[in-house]
């Protein structure tokens, strides 16, 4: 259900502001991996979200930031 909101999300041509609240909670290692490269290739691939936030405990997500 995660991967299923998020996908939608992303399938937009332009996001003024997407808030993720610990999307990788029930993620196993290979999803939250999986997750990160999505968020780290979606800005490369033209896309656009203006504004990004992410609330977490998982450390892992701070490779996709520009800011922390």
């Amino acid at each position: 259900m995660i991967r299923l909101a998020i996908a939608v999300a992303l399938t937009r041509e332009a996001l003024e502001l997407m808030i993720m609240d610990e999307p990788t909670i029930h993620l196993d290692t290979d999803g939250r991996r999986g997750l990160v490269n999505l968020l780290k290739n979606f800005r490369k691939g033209g896309h656009m979200i203006s504004q990004l936030i992410i609330v977490s405990h998982d450390r892992e997500l701070e490779e996709a930031a520009d800011i922390v």
